[in-house]
């Protein structure tokens, strides 16, 4: 099933991409901290409460979208969910995530001030909280009764992406530095915007060629 929906396989690459980076941010962050600012062990766990923060904004941010703007938007189509309207907060977080990377990887030399990196975590994690959210809903709303085998599928490509990224992790930051081995993520960020636009834009269509997705609404 996995390769053959295009929706299915596009939504799972980039959620898997977001879980990947929350798994390497175990082993970035202490060599961005401990390794490089110098400190010690317990201080350096702190800044992890800039992307806590981020985190707590997300899920604000994705509450009212479903209050406001998503329950309007069914209400008007009787009562039916229009999964492409989970979107437009994914497109939002999709543009903060590479700001607030770009943030992190250039405020990350030990001679600038260490707020800078915990300034740019938090719409690091308010971001990758959106997109994770909201790509599981869209996921469950396209697929229905066939949710359980697509949400199946996407667990297991995320697994081996949060089993990946602290593999490489260390080697990449060692060897690129945090400013560039963070600007590489922040790359690969942008190149996954359209995932979301697209979908937006043509998702329905793209749900009338699949025998798995639902295409009435």
């Amino acid at each position: 099933m996995l390769f053959t929906e295009p929706i299915l396989l596009c939504i799972t690459i980039y959620q898997s991409f977001i879980y990947g980076i929350a798994y390497l941010t175990f082993v970035s962050y202490p060599i961005a901290f401990r390794e490089i600012r110098g400190w010690k062990l317990g201080v350096s766990g702190l800044p992890y409460l800039g992307m806590f923060v981020g985190v707590v904004f997300g899920a604000v941010a994705v509450v009212w979208h479903t209050k406001t703007k998503f329950t309007r938007r069914t209400r008007e189509n009787n009562g039916v969910i229009i999964p492409e309207q989970r979107l437009p907060l994914m497109i939002v977080g999709a543009c903060m995530l590479p700001c607030g990377l770009f943030i992190f990887a250039w405020t990350s030399a030990p001679n600038i001030h260490w707020s800078g990196m915990v300034v740019g975590s938090v719409p690091i994690g308010m971001a990758m909280y959106m997109i994770f959210v909201q790509c599981l809903n869209y996921v469950v709303d396209v697929y229905q009764s066939a949710a359980n085998s697509a949400i199946g599928a996407n667990t297991f490509m995320r697994s081996l992406f949060g089993a990946a990224f602290p593999l490489f992790g260390p080697t990449m930051y060692h060897h690129l530095g945090v400013d560039w081995a963070t600007s590489t993520l922040a790359f690969f960020a942008i190149a996954m915007i359209p995932i979301p636009v697209v979908f937006f834009k043509y998702g329905h269509t793209i749900r009338t060629w699949s025998k798995n997705a639902v295409a009435k609404n």
